[in-house]
């Protein structure tokens, strides 16, 4: 799998823990812009969309208080935890814990996430265990004072009969709150495996993220070091273009007879003593790759001609060729010589090309 699908299959499972989650999730930046939400609070009516003000999402009466708790996030570099209430689309109030904790890049905080749960039935119930308590002391008051103002034995059993039911319905509440604590326990313990899950899903896309820097630094390196090599490879291939033109133009003059100092007139009729080409190494610097550059084709010809202060005679152009061989030889040499340059320069680019790829 590659890298890429990797990234993606971590973000589809980060975000399927996030959206199945019980608790709202929120990130927002210092200016309270949010970056992310899994799902919206109950009577919360806004826009869904991210970039949006936080404040668009909240009560009135709520905007200034997360603006408080963000501020601090920023500024005590600590976790904070507020309590507030919503009304919901029903018309019900429901209460709700947030806990505001900060994001690092590094030194640096760079947005803060809030966490927030519906603790509504949480308090009920604790509010409803403590008026149980007040009861049961109040009736354990009455139940002292009626043992103590009378001895009859009907109103004490009432009282006793009144004080099971009441220990009855209180051990009920206590079995309600222990499975509900249970419950909580629970979810708590689930709330922190999927957190320790983030942060190691987070560590492990922060590492996929350092290998991707690593191989742009190294793609980049690696295209600096193609586009040194090809201008190389260019300017060689200039140099061998260069060669060429000076040849096809040494052809289209014509090769100058060899002019001696003394009297005598020069001869045109010998003809040059042909000896095979030879060939220089001319290396393309990219894994040390050589190609044989025959020396005839690297090189121009050379024309001597000798002048030693007198006045030259030039004989008329047809003159120049003695004979109609020579020229053809040329030619055939030339042609030869011109399907070397064609075949090298083949060579040439077909290295060059697969070593790029």
């Amino acid at each position: 799998m590659s890298q890429k699908g990797e990234t993606h299959e971590l973000e589809v499972m980060v975000e399927a823990l996030l959206q199945n989650s019980e608790e709202t999730i929120v990130t927002v930046n210092q200016a309270s812009m949010v970056l992310y939400y899994n799902r919206l609070l109950p009577g919360i009516h806004a826009q869904k969309g991210l970039g949006m003000s936080l404040d668009d999402y909240l009560p009135k009466e709520q905007q200034e208080a997360f603006g408080n708790e963000i501020g601090k996030i920023f500024q005590e570099d600590d976790a904070t935890a507020l309590s507030f209430n919503i009304t919901d689309t029903d018309g019900k109030v429901r209460e709700y814990a947030a806990k505001f904790s900060p994001v690092r890049d590094g030194n640096t905080i760079v947005a803060t996430i809030i966490t927030i749960r519906d603790v509504t039935t949480h308090n009920e119930l604790e509010r409803e265990n403590r008026k149980l308590k007040g009861q049961l002391i109040e009736l354990s008051r009455v139940v002292e004072a009626h043992r103590r103002q009378s001895q009859n034995h009907e109103e004490t059993q009432k009282l006793k009969n009144q004080v099971s039911q009441l220990a009855s319905e209180n051990q009920t509440l206590k079995n309600k709150v222990g499975k509900l604590t249970q419950e909580l326990e629970g979810e708590k313990r689930e709330l922190k495996g999927e957190v320790e899950r983030e942060k190691a899903i987070e560590a492990k896309i922060h590492t996929e993220e350092m290998r991707l820097r690593e191989l742009e630094e190294e793609t980049q390196k690696m295209k600096a070091e193609g586009e040194e090599i090809l201008k190389k490879d260019l300017q060689t291939l200039k140099n061998i273009n260069q060669l060429i033109q000076a040849k096809m133009k040494h052809m289209d003059v014509g090769v100058s007879p060899t002019i001696d100092t003394d009297d005598r007139a020069p001869r045109t009729d010998e003809k040059p003593e042909q000896t095979p080409p030879e060939t220089v190494p001319v290396e393309i610097q990219k894994d040390e790759a050589t190609v044989n550059v025959p020396t005839d084709i690297a090189k121009p010809a050379e024309t001597p001609v000798t002048v030693e202060n007198k006045l030259i005679e030039t004989k008329p152009a047809e003159e120049a060729v003695s004979k109609p061989e020579k020229t053809e030889d040329l030619k055939a040499l030339e042609k030869e010589r011109m399907k070397k340059v064609n075949s090298w320069l083949n060579e040439v680019i077909e290295k060059t090309r697969s070593k790029k790829e």
